[in-house]
Protein backbone atom coordinates (compact mmCIF):
# COMPACT_ATOMS: atom_id res chain seq x y z
CA UNK A 1 0.00 0.00 0.00
CA UNK A 2 1.99 2.97 -1.26
CA UNK A 3 1.63 6.64 -0.54
CA UNK A 4 1.00 7.36 -4.22
CA UNK A 5 -1.80 4.79 -4.50
CA UNK A 6 -3.43 6.29 -1.43
CA UNK A 7 -3.55 9.74 -2.96
CA UNK A 8 -5.06 8.59 -6.23
CA UNK A 9 -7.76 6.57 -4.48
CA UNK A 10 -8.88 9.53 -2.40
CA UNK A 11 -8.68 12.07 -5.19
CA UNK A 12 -11.10 10.45 -7.62
CA UNK A 13 -14.13 11.06 -5.44
CA UNK A 14 -13.69 14.81 -5.28
CA UNK A 15 -15.48 17.62 -6.83
CA UNK A 16 -14.04 21.33 -9.58
CA UNK A 17 -11.74 23.59 -11.05
CA UNK A 18 -11.54 27.09 -12.30
CA UNK A 19 -7.78 27.54 -12.36
CA UNK A 20 -5.17 24.99 -13.35
CA UNK A 21 -4.48 23.66 -9.88
CA UNK A 22 -6.90 24.08 -7.01
CA UNK A 23 -7.70 22.01 -3.97
CA UNK A 24 -9.80 18.98 -4.85
CA UNK A 25 -12.53 19.97 -2.41
CA UNK A 26 -13.18 23.09 -4.52
CA UNK A 27 -13.53 21.18 -7.80
CA UNK A 28 -16.98 19.71 -8.53
CA UNK A 29 -16.05 18.70 -12.12
CA UNK A 30 -13.28 16.35 -11.01
CA UNK A 31 -13.39 12.92 -12.70
CA UNK A 32 -11.11 9.92 -12.24
CA UNK A 33 -8.13 9.74 -14.56
CA UNK A 34 -9.11 6.18 -15.56
CA UNK A 35 -12.52 7.38 -16.80
CA UNK A 36 -11.00 9.64 -19.49
CA UNK A 37 -7.90 7.73 -20.61
CA UNK A 38 -6.77 4.48 -22.18
CA UNK A 39 -2.99 4.46 -22.06
CA UNK A 40 -0.84 4.81 -25.18
CA UNK A 41 -3.54 3.90 -27.69
CA UNK A 42 -6.73 5.12 -29.29
CA UNK A 43 -10.41 4.54 -28.64
CA UNK A 44 -12.65 4.91 -25.61
CA UNK A 45 -11.47 5.01 -22.01
CA UNK A 46 -10.11 1.68 -20.84
CA UNK A 47 -7.94 0.24 -18.09
CA UNK A 48 -6.71 -2.57 -20.37
CA UNK A 49 -2.95 -2.59 -21.15
CA UNK A 50 -2.05 -1.20 -24.59
CA UNK A 51 0.54 -2.50 -27.03
CA UNK A 52 2.43 0.81 -26.99
CA UNK A 53 2.48 1.34 -23.21
CA UNK A 54 5.93 -0.21 -22.71
CA UNK A 55 9.11 0.59 -24.67
CA UNK A 56 12.60 -0.99 -24.56
CA UNK A 57 15.85 0.86 -24.03
CA UNK A 58 18.77 -1.55 -23.89
CA UNK A 59 18.34 -3.71 -20.79
CA UNK A 60 15.55 -1.49 -19.45
CA UNK A 61 11.86 -1.34 -20.24
CA UNK A 62 9.89 1.83 -19.52
CA UNK A 63 6.10 1.89 -19.13
CA UNK A 64 4.71 5.21 -20.40
CA UNK A 65 1.04 4.49 -19.67
CA UNK A 66 0.79 7.03 -16.85
CA UNK A 67 2.00 9.90 -19.07
CA UNK A 68 -0.29 8.77 -21.90
CA UNK A 69 -3.26 8.68 -19.51
CA UNK A 70 -2.67 12.27 -18.42
CA UNK A 71 -2.26 13.30 -22.07
CA UNK A 72 -5.59 11.64 -22.93
CA UNK A 73 -7.34 13.44 -20.09
CA UNK A 74 -5.77 16.74 -21.10
CA UNK A 75 -6.81 16.37 -24.75
CA UNK A 76 -10.39 15.71 -23.61
CA UNK A 77 -10.30 18.88 -21.48
CA UNK A 78 -11.15 17.10 -18.23
CA UNK A 79 -10.47 18.00 -14.61
CA UNK A 80 -8.31 15.26 -13.08
CA UNK A 81 -5.78 14.59 -10.35
CA UNK A 82 -2.38 14.73 -12.06
CA UNK A 83 -0.04 12.09 -10.55
CA UNK A 84 3.04 13.99 -11.75
CA UNK A 85 2.38 17.39 -10.18
CA UNK A 86 0.12 15.84 -7.51
CA UNK A 87 -2.43 18.57 -8.10
CA UNK A 88 -5.95 18.77 -9.50
CA UNK A 89 -5.71 20.33 -12.96
CA UNK A 90 -8.47 21.72 -15.20
CA UNK A 91 -7.13 20.95 -18.67
CA UNK A 92 -9.99 22.81 -20.34
CA UNK A 93 -7.92 25.99 -19.99
CA UNK A 94 -4.79 24.50 -21.59
CA UNK A 95 -3.81 24.82 -25.24
CA UNK A 96 -2.83 21.79 -27.29
CA UNK A 97 0.81 22.97 -27.34
CA UNK A 98 0.88 23.33 -23.54
CA UNK A 99 -0.55 19.83 -23.15
CA UNK A 100 1.99 18.31 -25.55
CA UNK A 101 4.86 20.09 -23.79
CA UNK A 102 3.71 18.62 -20.47
CA UNK A 103 3.47 15.21 -22.14
CA UNK A 104 7.14 15.42 -23.10
CA UNK A 105 8.18 16.31 -19.55
CA UNK A 106 6.02 13.52 -18.08
CA UNK A 107 7.56 10.98 -20.47
CA UNK A 108 11.05 12.11 -19.48
CA UNK A 109 10.12 11.88 -15.80
CA UNK A 110 9.14 8.22 -16.33
CA UNK A 111 12.43 7.63 -18.21
CA UNK A 112 14.42 8.91 -15.25
CA UNK A 113 12.34 6.99 -12.72
CA UNK A 114 12.44 3.62 -14.45
CA UNK A 115 15.97 3.64 -15.90
CA UNK A 116 17.93 3.70 -12.67
CA UNK A 117 19.56 1.56 -10.02
CA UNK A 118 22.31 0.14 -12.21
CA UNK A 119 25.44 -1.48 -10.79
CA UNK A 120 28.76 0.41 -11.22
CA UNK A 121 29.57 -1.85 -14.15
CA UNK A 122 26.31 -0.91 -15.88
CA UNK A 123 26.37 2.85 -15.19
CA UNK A 124 27.49 3.78 -18.69
CA UNK A 125 24.83 1.61 -20.34
CA UNK A 126 22.21 3.02 -18.01
CA UNK A 127 23.07 6.62 -18.89
CA UNK A 128 22.97 5.79 -22.61
CA UNK A 129 19.58 4.09 -22.24
CA UNK A 130 18.21 7.03 -20.25
CA UNK A 131 19.41 9.49 -22.88
CA UNK A 132 17.80 7.41 -25.64
CA UNK A 133 14.58 7.38 -23.62
CA UNK A 134 14.47 11.13 -22.91
CA UNK A 135 15.85 12.46 -26.22
CA UNK A 136 15.52 9.65 -28.77
CA UNK A 137 13.63 10.70 -31.90
CA UNK A 138 14.64 8.08 -34.47
CA UNK A 139 15.51 8.50 -38.11
CA UNK A 140 12.06 8.51 -39.67
CA UNK A 141 8.91 10.62 -39.45
CA UNK A 142 5.70 8.53 -39.65
CA UNK A 143 2.72 9.99 -41.43
CA UNK A 144 -0.47 10.64 -39.50
CA UNK A 145 -2.29 8.06 -41.62
CA UNK A 146 -0.01 5.42 -40.07
CA UNK A 147 -0.13 6.84 -36.56
CA UNK A 148 -0.79 3.56 -34.80
CA UNK A 149 1.25 1.31 -37.09
CA UNK A 150 4.29 3.48 -36.36
CA UNK A 151 4.04 3.23 -32.60
CA UNK A 152 4.75 -0.54 -32.20
CA UNK A 153 8.13 -0.06 -33.89
CA UNK A 154 9.19 1.95 -30.87
CA UNK A 155 9.22 -1.10 -28.61
CA UNK A 156 12.32 -2.61 -30.14
CA UNK A 157 14.15 0.53 -31.23
CA UNK A 158 16.25 2.05 -28.46
CA UNK A 159 16.94 5.20 -30.49
CA UNK A 160 13.27 6.21 -30.37
CA UNK A 161 12.04 7.75 -27.15
CA UNK A 162 10.16 10.65 -25.60
CA UNK A 163 11.12 13.16 -28.27
CA UNK A 164 9.73 10.87 -30.96
CA UNK A 165 6.42 10.57 -29.10
CA UNK A 166 6.31 14.35 -28.63
CA UNK A 167 6.86 15.04 -32.33
CA UNK A 168 4.23 12.43 -33.16
CA UNK A 169 1.51 14.14 -31.10
CA UNK A 170 2.58 17.58 -32.32
CA UNK A 171 2.19 16.41 -35.91
CA UNK A 172 -0.87 14.19 -35.58
CA UNK A 173 -2.64 15.29 -32.42
CA UNK A 174 -5.13 17.68 -34.08
CA UNK A 175 -7.54 14.86 -34.89
CA UNK A 176 -7.59 13.74 -31.23
CA UNK A 177 -7.74 17.11 -29.46
CA UNK A 178 -11.34 17.72 -28.41
CA UNK A 179 -12.93 21.09 -29.01
CA UNK A 180 -13.88 22.74 -25.72
CA UNK A 181 -17.66 22.92 -25.46
CA UNK A 182 -19.39 26.29 -25.32
CA UNK A 183 -23.13 25.84 -24.84
CA UNK A 184 -24.01 29.55 -24.73
CA UNK A 185 -26.87 30.60 -26.99
CA UNK A 186 -30.41 29.67 -27.99
CA UNK A 187 -31.56 26.08 -28.43
CA UNK A 188 -34.72 24.67 -29.98
CA UNK A 189 -36.48 21.28 -30.01
CA UNK A 190 -37.21 20.27 -33.63
CA UNK A 191 -39.63 17.53 -32.61
CA UNK A 192 -43.21 18.57 -33.40
CA UNK A 193 -44.59 16.49 -30.53
CA UNK A 194 -45.41 18.11 -27.23
CA UNK A 195 -42.52 18.16 -24.86
CA UNK A 196 -41.59 19.62 -21.52
CA UNK A 197 -38.59 21.40 -23.13
CA UNK A 198 -39.46 23.32 -26.31
CA UNK A 199 -36.73 25.99 -26.31
CA UNK A 200 -33.87 26.95 -24.02
CA UNK A 201 -31.35 29.71 -23.43
CA UNK A 202 -27.95 28.85 -21.99
CA UNK A 203 -25.17 31.04 -20.64
CA UNK A 204 -21.78 29.48 -20.00
CA UNK A 205 -18.76 31.10 -18.35
CA UNK A 206 -15.89 28.65 -18.09
CA UNK A 207 -17.50 25.60 -16.50
CA UNK A 208 -20.33 27.50 -14.85
CA UNK A 209 -23.62 27.09 -16.74
CA UNK A 210 -27.05 28.69 -16.25
CA UNK A 211 -30.09 27.65 -18.27
CA UNK A 212 -33.75 28.60 -18.63
CA UNK A 213 -36.33 26.82 -20.75
CA UNK A 214 -39.99 26.70 -21.66
CA UNK A 215 -42.08 23.73 -22.62
CA UNK A 216 -45.66 22.56 -23.08
CA UNK A 217 -48.27 22.97 -21.90
CA UNK A 218 -46.90 25.57 -19.47
CA UNK A 219 -43.67 24.16 -18.12
CA UNK A 220 -40.84 26.53 -17.27
CA UNK A 221 -37.48 25.66 -15.83
CA UNK A 222 -34.35 27.36 -14.61
CA UNK A 223 -31.15 25.73 -13.48
CA UNK A 224 -27.46 26.16 -12.88
CA UNK A 225 -24.63 23.70 -12.79
CA UNK A 226 -21.11 22.72 -13.70
CA UNK A 227 -19.82 21.46 -17.04
CA UNK A 228 -18.18 18.07 -16.41
CA UNK A 229 -15.93 16.68 -19.15
CA UNK A 230 -16.40 12.97 -19.73
CA UNK A 231 -14.56 10.59 -22.07
CA UNK A 232 -16.65 11.12 -25.21
CA UNK A 233 -18.89 14.06 -24.27
CA UNK A 234 -19.56 16.85 -21.81
CA UNK A 235 -22.33 16.98 -19.23
CA UNK A 236 -23.88 19.79 -17.21
CA UNK A 237 -24.62 18.61 -13.67
CA UNK A 238 -26.58 20.91 -11.39
CA UNK A 239 -29.87 21.85 -9.75
CA UNK A 240 -33.09 23.11 -11.33
CA UNK A 241 -36.49 24.51 -10.46
CA UNK A 242 -39.45 23.56 -12.68
CA UNK A 243 -42.96 25.01 -12.54
CA UNK A 244 -46.14 24.41 -14.52
CA UNK A 245 -47.48 21.21 -13.02
CA UNK A 246 -51.25 20.74 -13.08
CA UNK A 247 -51.37 20.64 -9.30
CA UNK A 248 -49.44 23.90 -9.05
CA UNK A 249 -46.41 22.18 -7.52
CA UNK A 250 -42.77 23.02 -7.92
CA UNK A 251 -39.94 20.58 -8.65
CA UNK A 252 -36.60 21.35 -7.07
CA UNK A 253 -33.77 18.91 -7.54
CA UNK A 254 -30.92 17.71 -9.70
CA UNK A 255 -30.82 17.84 -13.48
CA UNK A 256 -28.38 16.97 -16.26
CA UNK A 257 -27.75 18.14 -19.82
CA UNK A 258 -25.56 16.02 -22.10
CA UNK A 259 -23.60 17.60 -24.97
CA UNK A 260 -23.75 15.21 -27.95
CA UNK A 261 -21.18 14.64 -30.72
CA UNK A 262 -23.57 15.98 -33.38
CA UNK A 263 -23.74 19.38 -31.68
CA UNK A 264 -27.10 18.80 -30.00
CA UNK A 265 -27.85 18.68 -26.29
CA UNK A 266 -30.13 16.27 -24.43
CA UNK A 267 -31.97 17.09 -21.21
CA UNK A 268 -32.00 14.22 -18.71
CA UNK A 269 -35.66 14.86 -17.96
CA UNK A 270 -38.75 12.71 -18.69
CA UNK A 271 -38.84 12.17 -22.44
CA UNK A 272 -35.11 13.05 -22.77
CA UNK A 273 -35.77 15.96 -25.16
CA UNK A 274 -32.97 16.81 -27.61
CA UNK A 275 -32.35 20.41 -28.70
CA UNK A 276 -30.30 21.98 -31.49
CA UNK A 277 -28.85 25.44 -31.89
CA UNK A 278 -31.20 27.95 -33.46
CA UNK A 279 -33.79 30.63 -32.93
CA UNK A 280 -36.51 30.05 -30.38
CA UNK A 281 -39.30 27.83 -31.64
CA UNK A 282 -42.52 29.64 -32.62
CA UNK A 283 -44.44 26.54 -31.51
CA UNK A 284 -43.78 27.44 -27.90
CA UNK A 285 -44.72 31.11 -28.10
CA UNK A 286 -48.23 30.55 -26.78
CA UNK A 287 -47.02 28.74 -23.70
CA UNK A 288 -47.17 30.82 -20.55
CA UNK A 289 -45.01 30.05 -17.59
CA UNK A 290 -47.02 29.20 -14.53
CA UNK A 291 -46.08 31.20 -11.49
CA UNK A 292 -44.71 28.97 -8.75
CA UNK A 293 -46.90 28.51 -5.75
CA UNK A 294 -45.57 29.72 -2.45
CA UNK A 295 -43.06 27.25 -1.11
CA UNK A 296 -44.40 25.78 2.12
CA UNK A 297 -42.21 26.17 5.15
CA UNK A 298 -40.77 22.93 6.44
CA UNK A 299 -42.24 21.66 9.67
CA UNK A 300 -40.35 22.67 12.78
CA UNK A 301 -37.35 20.44 13.18
CA UNK A 302 -37.91 18.68 9.84
CA UNK A 303 -37.26 14.94 9.45
CA UNK A 304 -34.63 13.69 11.87
CA UNK A 305 -32.20 10.88 11.04
CA UNK A 306 -30.38 9.02 13.80
CA UNK A 307 -27.11 7.10 13.41
CA UNK A 308 -28.21 3.47 13.21
CA UNK A 309 -25.28 1.54 11.74
CA UNK A 310 -21.51 1.89 11.30
CA UNK A 311 -19.62 -0.32 8.82
CA UNK A 312 -15.83 -0.42 8.48
CA UNK A 313 -14.14 -1.59 5.26
CA UNK A 314 -10.39 -1.97 5.82
CA UNK A 315 -8.53 -4.28 3.40
CA UNK A 316 -5.15 -2.90 4.61
CA UNK A 317 -5.49 -4.18 8.17
CA UNK A 318 -3.33 -4.56 10.33
CA UNK A 319 -1.07 -1.89 8.83
CA UNK A 320 -4.09 0.42 8.94
CA UNK A 321 -6.23 0.35 12.07
CA UNK A 322 -9.67 1.97 12.40
CA UNK A 323 -11.57 2.99 15.51
CA UNK A 324 -14.90 4.10 14.05
CA UNK A 325 -16.49 4.82 17.43
CA UNK A 326 -13.57 6.91 18.63
CA UNK A 327 -13.10 8.61 15.28
CA UNK A 328 -9.50 7.51 14.74
CA UNK A 329 -7.55 5.86 11.92
CA UNK A 330 -3.81 5.10 12.00
CA UNK A 331 -1.61 4.12 9.06
CA UNK A 332 1.52 2.71 10.70
CA UNK A 333 3.99 2.27 7.82
CA UNK A 334 6.93 1.59 10.14
CA UNK A 335 8.78 -1.47 11.37
CA UNK A 336 7.69 -4.62 9.53
CA UNK A 337 5.41 -2.58 7.23
CA UNK A 338 7.97 0.00 6.08
CA UNK A 339 11.69 0.35 5.57
CA UNK A 340 13.94 -0.27 2.58
CA UNK A 341 12.14 -1.29 -0.59
CA UNK A 342 8.80 -0.07 0.76
CA UNK A 343 9.28 3.66 0.29
CA UNK A 344 10.66 4.26 3.78
CA UNK A 345 8.74 4.71 7.01
CA UNK A 346 5.95 7.04 8.14
CA UNK A 347 2.94 7.18 10.40
CA UNK A 348 -0.35 8.94 9.70
CA UNK A 349 -2.84 9.65 12.49
CA UNK A 350 -6.31 10.58 11.22
CA UNK A 351 -9.22 11.92 13.26
CA UNK A 352 -12.82 12.36 12.18
CA UNK A 353 -16.10 13.30 13.81
CA UNK A 354 -19.65 12.92 12.52
CA UNK A 355 -22.91 13.79 14.33
CA UNK A 356 -25.26 11.34 16.04
CA UNK A 357 -28.33 12.90 14.40
CA UNK A 358 -28.95 14.99 11.27
CA UNK A 359 -32.05 16.86 10.13
CA UNK A 360 -33.43 17.41 6.62
CA UNK A 361 -33.38 21.10 5.79
CA UNK A 362 -30.49 21.84 8.13
CA UNK A 363 -26.72 21.73 7.79
CA UNK A 364 -24.57 19.49 9.96
CA UNK A 365 -20.83 19.37 10.71
CA UNK A 366 -18.10 16.91 9.79
CA UNK A 367 -14.58 17.38 11.18
CA UNK A 368 -11.54 15.82 9.49
CA UNK A 369 -7.90 15.93 10.52
CA UNK A 370 -4.59 14.15 9.99
CA UNK A 371 -0.99 14.37 11.12
CA UNK A 372 2.13 12.81 9.56
CA UNK A 373 5.09 11.77 11.73
CA UNK A 374 8.03 9.33 12.04
CA UNK A 375 9.07 9.86 8.41
CA UNK A 376 12.37 8.12 7.59
CA UNK A 377 14.10 9.11 5.42
CA UNK A 378 12.69 12.64 5.32
CA UNK A 379 10.78 12.97 2.04
CA UNK A 380 7.74 14.79 0.64
CA UNK A 381 4.50 12.90 1.27
CA UNK A 382 0.98 13.84 0.19
CA UNK A 383 -1.73 12.40 2.45
CA UNK A 384 -5.48 13.02 2.31
CA UNK A 385 -8.59 12.09 4.26
CA UNK A 386 -12.00 12.68 2.71
CA UNK A 387 -15.72 12.53 3.45
CA UNK A 388 -18.77 12.11 1.24
CA UNK A 389 -22.43 12.84 1.97
CA UNK A 390 -25.47 13.68 -0.18
CA UNK A 391 -24.52 16.74 -2.29
CA UNK A 392 -21.16 17.06 -0.50
CA UNK A 393 -17.54 16.04 -0.96
CA UNK A 394 -14.77 17.37 1.29
CA UNK A 395 -11.18 16.49 2.05
CA UNK A 396 -8.20 17.61 4.10
CA UNK A 397 -4.68 17.12 2.75
CA UNK A 398 -1.17 17.39 4.15
CA UNK A 399 1.85 17.86 1.90
CA UNK A 400 4.51 16.77 4.39
CA UNK A 401 6.80 18.27 5.68
CA UNK A 402 5.04 21.61 5.21
CA UNK A 403 2.56 21.27 6.79
CA UNK A 404 2.84 18.10 8.84
CA UNK A 405 -0.76 18.28 10.08
CA UNK A 406 -4.10 19.86 9.20
CA UNK A 407 -7.76 19.76 10.22
CA UNK A 408 -11.01 21.34 9.09
CA UNK A 409 -14.66 21.40 10.10
CA UNK A 410 -17.08 21.36 7.16
CA UNK A 411 -20.66 22.62 7.14
CA UNK A 412 -22.58 19.96 5.21
CA UNK A 413 -25.97 20.91 3.71
CA UNK A 414 -28.84 18.44 3.80
CA UNK A 415 -31.73 19.75 1.74
CA UNK A 416 -35.35 19.46 2.82
CA UNK A 417 -35.93 17.06 -0.08
CA UNK A 418 -34.30 14.27 1.93
CA UNK A 419 -37.15 14.30 4.45
CA UNK A 420 -38.86 11.52 2.47
CA UNK A 421 -35.76 9.30 2.45
CA UNK A 422 -35.57 6.37 4.83
CA UNK A 423 -31.79 6.46 5.07
CA UNK A 424 -28.94 8.94 4.56
CA UNK A 425 -25.34 7.75 4.29
CA UNK A 426 -22.10 9.55 5.23
CA UNK A 427 -18.73 8.00 4.30
CA UNK A 428 -15.27 8.85 5.65
CA UNK A 429 -12.38 7.48 3.60
CA UNK A 430 -8.59 7.23 3.76
CA UNK A 431 -6.95 5.24 0.97
CA UNK A 432 -8.73 1.89 0.69
CA UNK A 433 -10.26 2.19 4.17
CA UNK A 434 -13.82 3.50 4.50
CA UNK A 435 -16.18 4.04 7.42
CA UNK A 436 -19.85 4.11 6.35
CA UNK A 437 -22.30 5.80 8.73
CA UNK A 438 -25.96 5.01 8.01
CA UNK A 439 -28.62 7.34 9.45
CA UNK A 440 -32.25 6.21 9.57
CA UNK A 441 -35.28 8.49 9.60
CA UNK A 442 -37.26 8.49 12.80
CA UNK A 443 -40.38 6.35 12.43
CA UNK A 444 -39.27 4.60 9.23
Amino acid sequence: MGCFALVSLVAVSGAIAGSRSEAAEDNPALVSLASVSNGCGGGVASTDPRFADEWSFGAWRVNFREACNVHDAAYSGAVVFDPFSRKVIDFRTWTQKEIDDKFLEDLRTLCRRQISGASPRMQSQMLDARNDCTHGEGRFQPSCSTFYSAVPQVGGNSTIGALFAYKLVRKCGDSFFRRRADLSGSWVNRDSKKTNVRSATIRQVGRKVTVSWTGEPSFCGTGSGTLVTRDQNDEVVGDATITGFTNGGVYEGGFRIVSNDDGSITFRLPGTPTLFRGARSTQGVGAKCAKPTAKPKPPAGGATFTLANVKVTNPSEPEVTVDATGGKLVWNHTGQYGGAGKGGEWKVDCTFKVPQTITAGKSFSITLGLAVSEVMPVQPLLMEIGARAPDFVGRVSVNYPNPASASKTFSVPLSEGYKEFKEVVVIVGFGSAEITYTYRRAGS
